[in-house]
């Protein structure tokens, strides 16, 4: 067995690059890279894994990503309903809860014709609301007090549903809303990337109801119904840091596979579809860089593995919890020559003039500091080691030396998922510190 470590930085430098990797028209959401690169090394069965995000903005800083994996699998409610399950028993529940006050009188709400819409949420994703409202009665007041006028009848006169009646055409139709997921994506760490529909009307209410004004309903429902994504991403954080465990969770590849998987269940996803990560997790990361200090974490549980150690680093380099970085570079480049790591560093660069297939065996002249950084404490090998001479045989570009530093600079998506997938590969031979 190999046992590889995972450091993942979330700092407020790495921001700028996770917005330009999302926005690139060519790749996939960038939030869902954490979950996607475990996911893809989890199938690997000769692989233990760890897995270390840092830069959060408030204590610890760094966390233990598998155990906050646990403690959010542990905090949810396996659901029942089926993918494409017609029933309506949720969806029911829901509009009772919202429609009935602590005491179990009924109150004015018009939210009916939204649940039950055909592009309102689905039977699942009506389930995974009503398992958060039990636990938590003083949710479902937030969230009715929280909606919008047009599904409050209370407030019938000034509604979009009046205007809808008192139009000349007498169209019946309202707003047709979606999964109720994209308003959640930035707020719960485990993100339901459901896309919200078009606002449907007749013609005659167009000519009523501006497109803002639609637009504003829907942000509206979104935002009452977020609340409740905001408050069990709390919890779940909470309950992380009164656990209080220093040691961190070394898992068999396979393990890590079922618990990403067990998530994917629990949280409502659409198909094939994974845990969304750093765009739900903006209220807490974004702070400064521990790279030292998350180097220096991840140390002592190598100590404890006799062989076949890789540490993997996705960062851009830029840390700035200790101001001596010539000390920093030595102190982590001991440790990895004494421990006998395998140390694999993937530059995050936001460039468009980026060599995504290319290893160094020197520092290059368009090399910023994070990247300097990062190159200084990657390991050096030759052409006989099984990793450089895999990555050869894939046509990456090594110098004709046939020695190179394991840094790679990449600037978008694809191309880390491939090379993941690829260094996944490399370690499939029996000891990636010695030669064929």
């Amino acid at each position: 067995m190999k046992s590889l470590g995972v450091l993942f930085d979330v700092s407020g430098s790495m921001k700028e690059k996770f917005t330009d990797m999302k926005n690139s028209k060519e790749i996939n959401k960038r939030s869902d890279e954490l979950i996607q690169i475990l996911k893809n090394l989890g199938k690997n069965n000769n692989l233990n894994i760890f897995a270390i995000l840092f830069g959060l903005l408030d204590e610890p800083y760094i966390i233990d990503f598998i155990r906050l994996l646990k403690v959010s699998n542990n905090k949810f409610k396996k659901l029942k309903s089926k993918e494409n399950e017609k029933s309506t028993i949720f969806r029911e529940k829901l509009i009772n809860y919202l429609s009935t006050d602590k005491d179990g009188n009924k109150r004015l709400c018009d939210i009916k014709k939204y649940i039950l819409s055909s592009d309102g949420p689905s039977e699942k994703l009506s389930e995974f609301f009503c398992n958060i409202m039990e636990e938590d009665r003083d949710i479902v007041d937030s969230i009715y007090n929280d909606l919008p006028k047009e599904v409050i009848e209370e407030n019938a006169n000034n509604s979009l549903n009046n205007k809808i009646k008192a139009s000349k055409a007498g169209a019946a139709s309202g707003i047709a809303i979606g999964a109720i997921g994209l308003g959640l994506s930035v707020i719960f760490p485990f993100a339901l990337p459901f896309a919200i529909t078009s606002i449907t009307a007749s013609t005659a209410v167009s000519k009523k109801v501006n497109t803002e004004e639609k637009k504003e309903t829907i942000k509206a429902i979104n935002n009452s119904f977020g609340k409740c994504m905001e408050n069990m991403s709390t919890k779940i954080m909470n309950q992380y840091k009164e656990e209080k465990n220093e040691e961190y969770e070394l898992i068999t590849g396979q393990k890590l596979y079922e618990l990403i998987e067990e998530m994917n269940t629990k949280i409502v996803q659409p198909k094939n579809q994974n845990i969304n990560l750093i765009d739900i997790y903006e209220k807490y990361i974004y702070g400064d860089t521990p790279l030292y200090t998350s180097c220096m974490k991840a140390f002592p549980i190598f100590e404890k593995i006799k062989n076949n150690k890789i540490l993997l680093i996705i960062s851009d380099g830029l840390l700035n919890d200790l101001s001596d970085i010539e000390k920093a570079n030595n102190d982590i480049k001991k440790k990895i020559e004494e421990l006998q790591i395998i140390t694999v560093c993937v530059f995050l660069n936001s460039s468009k003039n980026c060599n995504n297939n290319t290893f160094y065996n020197e520092i290059q002249s368009n090399f910023n500091d994070g990247a300097k950084f990062l190159f200084n404490i990657s390991s050096k090998l030759d052409y006989h080691n099984n990793i450089v001479k895999f990555f050869v045989k894939k046509n990456w570009n090594i110098p004709s030396n046939g020695v190179c530093n394991l840094f790679i600079e990449i600037n978008n998506s694809k191309d880390l998922n491939q090379f993941i997938d690829l260094l996944n590969e490399s370690l499939e031979y029996k000891d990636p510190l010695q030669p064929l």
